[in-house]
């Protein structure tokens, strides 16, 4: 299996776990958050922040999106009545329960170490680029870099699993952050062709090495 090929079977993943519970009402972060407390009851919001590789502001929307949904339940420390910890409900434990039950528990696992490895890379990425870029750039990122030949938009729409006008534009931004060149085709000027910059290459060897070690093991 290429690297490319365990890049898109990963993203294929993330959606197929979205998509076994609550569609279009969970989003993978949520997702995540909630699997991850699982195994980890009672814990602070600081400490679901950096396992998750969470902006703080982030961790809150999440947490308040799965309480709203009754799947988490918040507590008060016994030592200090102004910090919270946070478990699984019981709906919540039904519900990661089920996720096990459709997709297997080894499958569930692994799905999760990857998403935490692709947050992690996506938080390193952001320092390194010096902006905030999107889950759907960075998605992007991971695929031409392990593609390692320049991909057409068509093919870069298919590994993303992503609207067409979604994924040009996350492109063109791309492009003008000078992390992705982008070319037209000679005999058809609507063939555009994606491929990292020598600066997206130069950073995504850096942050993309998990993903590396994970595509030589399969």
């Amino acid at each position: 299996m290429t690297r490319l090929d365990s890049t898109i079977d990963m993203f294929r993943e993330f959606d197929e776990l979205v998509g076994t519970i609550r569609r279009n009402v969970l989003t993978l972060d949520t997702l995540a958050m909630m699997l991850w407390l699982e195994p980890h009851p009672r814990s602070s919001a600081g400490e679901i922040t950096r396992a998750l590789s969470f902006s703080p502001s982030k961790t809150t929307r999440c947490i308040r999106q799965l309480i709203d949904l009754e799947l988490i339940e918040e507590q008060l420390q016994p030592d200090d009545l102004r910090k919270s910890l946070f478990s699984l409900s019981n709906r919540g434990e039904n519900a990661a329960f089920e996720i096990s039950r459709k997709l297997g528990a080894p499958s569930k696992a692994r799905i999760l170490e990857n998403y935490l490895t692709f947050r992690e890379c996506h938080a390193q990425a952001c320092r390194l680029i010096g902006r905030q870029v999107s889950d759907l750039q960075f998605r992007i990122l991971l695929v031409l870099h392990a593609a390692q030949t320049p991909l057409c938009v068509n093919d870069v729409v298919r590994a993303v699993s992503s609207p067409q006008s979604s994924t040009s534009t996350a492109l063109k931004t791309l492009s003008g952050c000078r992390l992705v060149n982008l070319t037209v085709g000679k005999n058809d000027a609507r063939m555009v062709h994606a491929v990292l910059s020598k600066r997206g290459r130069q950073i995504l060897d850096v942050v993309a090495v998990p993903f590396d070690l994970t595509s030589d093991l399969r």
